[in-house]
């Protein structure tokens, strides 16, 4: 997770940028219930992001998600002040 922010923004935020990200684990994805895995790792759960790669995944989609995660983040941040 980030600091200050919630998971769901984030997910909303890049979504609205073309950019498809979860929260929580793979390992908990059909369920509402925390991911056992995360917790398990003494990570808050509640409030983790997934960033998930595979066989179709670009460079250039890796580029675009750290271009634009920072705008969001800074875009969340400035709201909840």
């Amino acid at each position: 997770g980030v600091a200050g922010v919630e998971p769901q923004g984030v997910v909303l935020g890049l979504d609205r940028r073309g950019i498809a990200l979860h929260s929580g684990s793979s390992c908990a994805s059909e369920g509402l219930e925390p991911s056992p895995v995360l917790e398990a790792m003494g990570v808050d759960a509640q409030r983790s992001l997934r960033v998930s790669v595979g066989h179709s995944t670009t460079i250039p989609d890796i580029d675009a998600l750290c271009q634009e995660l920072p705008q969001v983040l800074r875009d969340l941040r400035s709201l909840a002040q």
